[in-house]
């Protein structure tokens, strides 16, 4: 009867083990992910991304019409939008390069991504300040070439304004993205990780049951923690190999994606080496346990 009961409390054992595994891998990734999809994160990561190197399709809806090709990008969207308002070539290429401009277009790029997902206010591009950031990068505007950029501004609010449709965006897409909000603001809290501290401590103790031992869980546990972090931390790796692999069809839009794509992938590596270190930890307390208690049971030769 010993020996049957220890065989179901085995395979109990087993299958606990398994779904912890599985629920670990399960968590790992999302909280890796969801840690950093934030306003805070988004907004340096989108920082780190030169919007301007984006193809014009993503930006411009009527490329054709303005005769532009799938291989050019928003820069030179915006170049000959430049020259066509009185800066020579060489003046839109100074201006597009300056750092500040760069970062004046990719913070309208996210609070305009801020308004679809979080709710927030309609994002309005400041002509001054576009004026005020083009003369800091060298280059002098004229009356003309104020009015002018002036003008393209704001027809460019309006047109985002109109072509958006922001009543509906606010009657379709919002609720969507207040439940995505919701969901990310649950599993970002410290409750949420306390719920994953405590559903960790029923399924030790459960297993101690199965097991009839209070030393035997870190065993059953730590191996599939070791298991998961080496996965996840494989996964992780794969940022080594974007980054040293060069795909020739992306052209100049791979260092975007390798933006866009490492924070996630660092998160992960982290978060599978904090979890095979766990894991090991758990391995090594079991050994300890083991080993001092079958020294404890030798018998003492006389």
């Amino acid at each position: 009867m010993n020996k049957v009961l220890k065989v179901l409390g085995g395979i109990a054992a087993a299958l606990v083990s398994i779904i912890y595994f599985g629920l670990l891998m399960a968590f790992s990734f999302t909280l890796s992910v969801t840690s950093i999809i934030n306003k805070d994160s988004l907004k340096t990561y989108i920082k780190a991304v030169d919007v301007t190197e984006l193809p014009i399709g993503a930006v411009v809806s009527d490329q054709r019409e303005n005769q532009f090709q799938d291989n050019e990008t928003v820069k030179d969207f915006l170049i000959d939008t430049l020259t066509n308002s009185g800066f020579t070539s060489s003046e839109a290429e100074k201006i597009l390069n300056n750092q500040e401009v760069k970062a004046t277009i990719n913070n309208y790029i996210y609070d305009m991504f801020n308004y679809g997902f979080y709710n927030a206010e309609f994002p309005i591009l400041d002509s001054e300040e576009v004026l005020t950031v083009i003369t800091n990068s060298g280059v002098e505007l004229n009356n003309k070439k104020e009015t002018e950029i002036t003008s393209l501004v704001n027809e460019l609010n309006e047109r985002a304004s109109t072509e958006l449709e922001i009543d509906q965006i606010k009657d379709s897409k919002i609720p969507y993205a207040d439940s995505f909000q919701n969901a990310l603001n649950i599993l970002n809290s410290t409750w949420f990780k306390v719920g994953l501290g405590i559903t960790f401590v029923f399924i030790f103790f459960l297993i101690a049951l199965f097991r009839w031992s209070l030393y035997k869980p870190f065993i059953w546990l730590g191996i599939p923690t070791i298991i998961a972090g080496f996965l996840t931390l494989l996964v992780g790796s794969t940022k080594f190999l974007l980054n040293n692999i060069t795909i020739p069809e992306m052209g100049n839009y791979q260092s975007i994606l390798e933006s866009l794509i490492n924070p996630f992938l660092n998160k992960i590596l982290i978060s599978g080496a904090g979890i095979i270190l766990s894991g090991i930890i758990m391995v090594v307390i079991y050994t300890l346990i083991d080993n001092y208690k079958h020294k404890k049971e030798e018998p003492k030769i006389d």
